[in-house]
């Protein structure tokens, strides 16, 4: 099945753009702001934090690849539509659940906006939270192609500067960075900490599938801003670390029950029905 406009898809818009997009879910959900590092990898040691990521990184290939190749086989183009043909009935769980994390996720952008804004510029930490608001207000009122532009150049920008911070921290802090790892600190619980990682994170498959051409006219724009409101505000009365420690870890077991594992059962079935019916055919 080919999707409408797919002959006239660029390349990045068909190979990079989907990684981008998921990439930038990740790191703006907490990545960016150090507290994830510190939250899920850091307890385990160097080797152990390594083993992690690399845990996660391998759990986030295999579900989107399985995630992709089912949304394309049930011509699903948003998450309503994906959960309606993996859940049936049920996809009201994810519904409630997806609810939960957009809150929690939008909470831990204001709080790192906010406390950015103080810690550079010594302004009150609601200055840093409404400029955010207002940017991705910006953003969103244009559609999905504005949305696509953002995830393009920004990821150049983020790629170039998480090379640049590489270089720096090894010709600076090399030798540091070798003692480091060559401390004897047991590496317990990666193993949990990569997959709680990962396991809500994995979200950003399905937000990206889009959902932002849900915004049919203004009205929806100015609602969806109103919403960004609310939830960016939650951020003063909880605090960053306290939203992490403590959200991220529900939402990972949840989307595990609700998402991961029915993918990987169901999903992964009617997959191999689907292609032996093609093959006979």
């Amino acid at each position: 099945m080919s999707p409408a406009g797919a002959t006239s898809s660029t390349w990045f818009q068909r190979f990079l753009l989907p990684g981008f997009a998921f990439k930038a879910v990740v790191i703006g959900g907490g990545y960016a702001t150090g507290r994830e590092l510190a939250e899920f990898f850091l307890p385990s040691g160097p080797w152990g934090g390594v083993a992690g990521m690399l845990l996660a990184m391998v759990i986030w290939s295999v579900v989107c690849v399985t995630t992709f190749l089912f949304a394309r086989a049930s011509g699903a183009r948003d998450y309503l539509s994906f959960f309606h043909a993996l859940l049936g009935r049920g996809w009201v769980v994810f519904e409630i659940a997806y609810i939960l994390f957009v809150v929690l996720i939008l909470a831990v952008f204001g709080a790192a906006a906010g406390a950015i804004g103080a810690a550079m510029f010594g302004l009150p930490k609601i200055a840093g939270t409404l400029a955010l608001m207002t940017a991705i207000a910006g953003f969103v009122m244009f559609g999905n192609t504005s949305v696509e532009r953002l995830f393009k150049y920004v990821s150049f920008l983020l790629y170039g500067v998480y090379v640049l911070f590489m270089l720096l921290a090894f010709t600076h802090f090399g030798d540091r960075i070798l003692a480091g790892f060559a401390l004897d600190v047991p590496a317990t619980d990666w193993a949990l900490g990569g997959v709680t990682y990962a396991s809500y994170n994995i979200i950003g498959a399905i937000v990206i599938l889009p959902v932002v051409r849900h915004l049919t006219c203004d009205r929806d724009a100015v609602v969806a801003g109103l919403l960004l409101v609310c939830c960016m505000l939650l951020a003063d009365r909880f605090g960053l670390v306290a939203l992490i420690a403590k959200g991220y870890r529900a939402l990972a077991a949840i989307f595990l029950l609700i998402y991961v594992v029915p993918l990987m059962t169901l999903g992964v079935a009617r997959l191999l029905r689907r292609g032996s019916v093609v093959r006979q055919s």
